[in-house]
């Protein structure tokens, strides 16, 4: 039995950014958070968020809250500005 080793030698391919457009240079970020919520807790997070959010606008800012009313229920969005 012949056994035969072949060698595959690849160039070193680039390193890909994660940025698809023009680097940022303030290094400004944003963060995109979705919460899903039980329909029967849905006011109380509401009303909690309401009351706290000062305790996170705090540290960052609050670009976009939106909450679901039709389509995928129960669904709160948040955009953050780092």
């Amino acid at each position: 039995m012949v056994s035969l080793a072949v060698c595959f030698t690849f160039p070193e391919q680039p390193r890909a950014s994660i940025s698809t457009g023009p680097r940022q240079q303030h290094a400004t970020f944003y963060e995109f958070r979705t919460y899903y919520i039980q329909p029967h807790l849905n006011a109380a997070f509401l009303k909690l968020t309401n009351e706290k959010i000062h305790l996170r606008t705090a540290h960052s800012e609050l670009v976009g809250y939106w909450s679901v009313e039709y389509g995928g229920l129960n669904q709160v969005f948040h955009i953050w500005k780092y």
